[in-house]
């Protein structure tokens, strides 16, 4: 996976990293680089979306249409690019999904850092692994942060600011009534952007559009969160619930549970091949439990005891197919500002990342 760092304003950046994906955005737009993949909404919804974000996130449309202008292609060609994230276009077949486990500080110390601590594991189709990137970002103004990020959606997917505010989003199948059209990861750029506390970016993320269902794990210094959302209904899981909030890709919130889909449903005739008839939560009900079961068992876990479980082989928690693949493994430490990566390649070894060194 590349490490690109941005500096300067919402334009500069935007200009820059146009120029470094220009080829990769030219084969999504103009070839076969997300074959298999469902596809864009309609034109109708990309356009409503760009209109929003231009009205409601002024700082973010500009970086898009920097980011247009660097890749030479037409602002409504991202746009379009950008729907994939949204619940309408992937239906049962999110193109992003994660396995969350947030330690809060809880009883005193749940972690080697004092400090509350987010994993994740993020699995995708390979098709989109060339398409992730990790990104350091140092604006003129405001916090720097590091993310990770796939051309072809809008936003953030986990990331860390310098104040200490660590984000992971997850998307599940799309549920809820509502109309919303930006796309969650967006928020989480937003967030990691703008705030510096736990509970400033969930109020964020909450009263922000949103157009897919899904998870979001919070951190701070002093807490940790997972909040569970649809577009028309969200709500959050605290210390108060458990010691480890843990999340795959059903809804455990109690006002969220009656609003998902059934654990019985089964993926349609028209899903890719491998998923069709499959029941959806089978995979993320057997690792939740797996999760479940270690935390039960290792007290207290540190932040290094994150690491080797996310790549332990034997805990059935790394993805291998047959649709799926895990494209990486990350554990945030807010008080360090410090992401602790290891994707495929790297064969089970993690990277530090800082912002504060």
């Amino acid at each position: 996976m590349r490490h690109i760092t941005l500096t300067g304003g919402f334009e500069s950046a935007g200009r820059t990293l146009g120029g470094v994906y220009k080829d990769t955005m030219e084969r999504i737009v103009w070839g076969d680089a997300l074959a298999g993949l469902p596809g864009t909404c309609g034109a109708g919804i990309s356009r409503n979306m760009m209109r929003r974000i231009h009205t409601d996130m002024p700082d973010d449309h500009a970086f898009i249409e920097a980011l247009a202008d660097g890749a030479i292609l037409d602002i409504s060609r991202l746009f379009g690019m950008f729907s994939l994230e949204l619940g309408r276009s992937f239906g049962p077949t999110p193109p992003v999904i994660s396995v969350m486990v947030c330690l809060p500080r809880f009883n005193g110390d749940r972690t080697d850092t004092s400090t509350p601590t987010l994993g994740v594991i993020v699995d995708t189709v390979p098709t989109l692994h060339p398409t992730a990137s990790l990104i350091t970002r140092r604006p003129d103004e405001g916090p720097s942060w590091i993310e990770l990020c796939f051309v072809p959606f809008a936003g953030s997917f986990l990331g860390i600011n310098e104040k200490g505010l660590a984000l992971v989003l997850g998307l599940k199948p799309f549920e809820g009534d509502g109309e919303g059209v930006i796309p969650p990861s967006l928020s989480v750029r937003r967030a990691l952007s703008q705030c510096s506390n736990a509970h400033d970016a969930a109020t964020l993320l909450m009263e922000t559009s949103r157009g897919s269902s899904g998870f979001a794990g919070i951190a701070d210094k002093n807490t940790a969160l997972i909040l569970e959302f649809t577009p028309d209904a969200a709500e959050l899981r605290t210390p108060d619930d458990a010691p480890s909030i843990i999340a795959a890709q059903h809804f455990l919130a109690p006002g969220m549970m009656n609003r998902d889909i059934p654990h019985d449903e089964t993926y349609p005739s028209d899903a890719p091949v491998p998923l069709r008839y499959r029941r959806i939560y089978e995979s993320s009900e057997r690792r939740f439990e797996a999760v479940l079961d270690i935390m039960t068992e290792q007290k207290p876990l540190t932040g290094r005891d994150l690491t080797d479980i996310f790549n332990d082989k034997n805990t059935d928690l790394i993805m291998d197919g047959p649709y799926y693949h895990t494209l990486a493994s990350a554990v945030l430490i807010p008080r360090r500002a410090s992401v602790f990566l290891s994707t495929r390649e790297d064969a089970g070894s993690f990277t530090r990342y800082g912002l504060n060194d």
